[in-house]
């Protein structure tokens, strides 16, 4: 398994690890999408500063945009937050957020984990760490 999920009090932190597959992202959403906690939470962070090599298209990472825009039919407000700092991960970042534009989720793309945290934080969310 190449990430974490942790449930928080009021979100969920997800760490991907080392190499990123398809199949990863898709386990990952199956694992969140079927917790009942989900529809409770208010922020999902997508860490991804600890994967060194990816196996991603742009396709798939669309797919997965267009995965989570149907989740927010249900889900219809969250901050969803993107942490990574590689910048060859862009124009995939790019691609997801583009298939997420006509939700009511807000999306955030910080290049630490601090960062999305001092965010959430402004917003007047806990935030357990």
């Amino acid at each position: 398994m190449a990430y974490q999920l942790t449930w928080h009090a009021y979100g969920v932190y997800i760490r991907y690890l080392e190499v990123l597959t398809f199949q990863d992202l898709i386990r990952a959403q199956g694992k969140l999408l079927g917790d009942r906690r989900y529809d409770m939470i208010q922020y999902e962070i997508d860490d991804f500063t600890a994967v060194k090599t990816h196996q991603i298209t742009v396709h798939e990472a669309q797919l997965i945009g267009k995965m989570d825009k149907a989740a927010s039919i249900y889900h219809q407000k969250k901050q969803h937050i993107l942490v990574y700092n590689q910048q060859e991960y862009s124009s995939l970042v790019n691609k997801y957020i583009e298939a997420l534009a006509d939700t009511n989720w807000e999306v955030h793309v910080f290049e630490t984990l601090k960062e999305a945290h001092d965010h959430l934080k402004k917003l007047g969310i806990f935030v357990e760490t």
